[in-house]
């Protein structure tokens, strides 16, 4: 259902240009937000890659290193460490 909305959501933009009720920079924008919600979504799964790691292996820490991913992850070297941190052998 989402995907049909989306669908129709993004062959409405042109037609909506067509027809006058969109400019063309305005069409711009739109798809300029709907591309910049994409790659965030898409990058999502990579950012929380050390919380996932941590939960399949059953890390006893899985918490402490998703407050590390959350909060330092945006950092190369936090990224790491809770990369790091959800290798090690600490599991249940």
């Amino acid at each position: 259902m989402a995907w049909a909305a989306a669908a129709l959501l993004i062959a409405g933009i042109p037609w909506a240009a067509w027809s006058g009720y969109l400019s063309i920079d305005a069409v711009g924008a739109v798809y300029g937000g709907l591309a910049s919600l994409a790659l965030a979504l898409a990058f999502v799964p990579f950012y929380f890659f050390p919380t996932v790691i941590a939960a399949v292996r059953g890390h006893r820490e899985v918490v402490a290193i998703f407050i590390l991913n959350a909060l330092l992850g945006w950092t190369y070297v936090g990224w790491v460490l809770a990369l790091v941190w959800a290798s090690l052998s600490k599991v249940r």
